[in-house]
Order: C-alpha cells, then structure tokens, then sequence
C-alpha cells in the first residue's frame, strides 16, 4: 500500500487516533437510535 499524502493536520489526527486520544461519545440513547435507523434502513432495501 502507498503512502497517503497528508496534510499537517491530518497527519496530527492520525498520531493522537494512533495513541488512543479519542474516546467514544455514543451514549445509549443514540446508540438505539441508531440501530433503529438501520432496522428501518434495511427493511427498505430488502423489501
């Protein structure tokens, strides 16, 4: 695989993603929203 060409910033990301600075926001009730727009999401396109 070649290397992407990235900007400062992007390369920035990428490092503190790389060390575990982000953390995930999803609460519970997002979560189910979530899951429940999936539900609907596939019911659609496998009717």
């Amino acid at each position: 695989m070649s290397d992407p060409k990235l900007s400062k910033e992007e390369k920035q990301i990428l490092a503190d993603f790389e060390a575990g600075e982000f953390k995930s926001v999803l609460t519970p009730k997002r979560k189910k929203m979530l899951q429940a727009a999936a539900e609907e999401t596939f019911k659609k396109i496998s009717a």
